[in-house]
């Protein structure tokens, strides 16, 4: 995996378990790059031409989206409980 590659993932992962404010949750958004990549995988896909990491790049994303809302959502309670 290229740097980007591992960026991607790591970056949503890191967000995930390090975020300690709601503030910080509820304003996240991914960086451009992660963006960027995100598409890259999704067109290759769409195309037939991942190769076997980048697949598990892919799997490794999409096993992380689900998280995101229901992150927001816990966010968004707690916010309003206080």
């Amino acid at each position: 995996m290229t740097t980007s590659q591992i960026t991607a993932y790591k970056e949503i992962l890191d967000f995930l378990v390090s975020a300690t404010s709601v503030e910080e949750i509820l304003s996240f958004y991914p960086s451009l790059g992660t963006v960027e990549r995100v598409q890259d995988l999704v067109t290759a896909n769409a195309k037939g031409t991942l190769s076997y990491k980048e697949a598990a790049e892919l799997q490794a994303l999409v096993d992380l989206v689900p998280y995101m809302p229901a992150y927001r959502k816990w966010a968004t309670r707690r916010n309003s409980a206080h």
